[in-house]
């Protein structure tokens, strides 16, 4: 009984590790999201140059393709976290703590 309360513990203990390792990664997060808005940025103004036309033309389509990347990076973290944060208020109720919830 106590080596699997200690168990339980343990792993309560490496969940929330993980879950601080993954908070502290919103530089890197921020520097992604900063290249996404870059990169389409960057090719309509080489498309603009190539055709000769206005960067104007071609900024709705980076503009779109930029927040369509970043949304589908935003549901990529928030599906892991949140299965991290599941994971941890499971083994929460089996060692009988209250349940702290912790959002993003």
């Amino acid at each position: 009984m106590a080596l699997a309360l200690l168990f339980l513990f343990m792993e309560l203990e490496n969940l929330i590790k993980k879950r601080e390792e993954e908070a502290g990664k919103f530089v890197k997060l921020m520097i992604e999201i900063a290249v996404i808005f870059l990169i389409p940025a960057v090719i309509a103004v080489f498309l603009s140059k190539y055709f000769n036309l206005s960067f104007l033309y071609f900024f709705p389509f980076a503009f779109i393709a930029s927040w369509v990347m970043v949304i589908s990076l935003y549901r990529k973290v928030s599906k892991k976290m949140k299965g991290l944060d599941k994971q941890i208020s499971e083994l929460r109720e089996k060692q009988g703590q209250p349940k702290k919830h912790i959002t993003l």
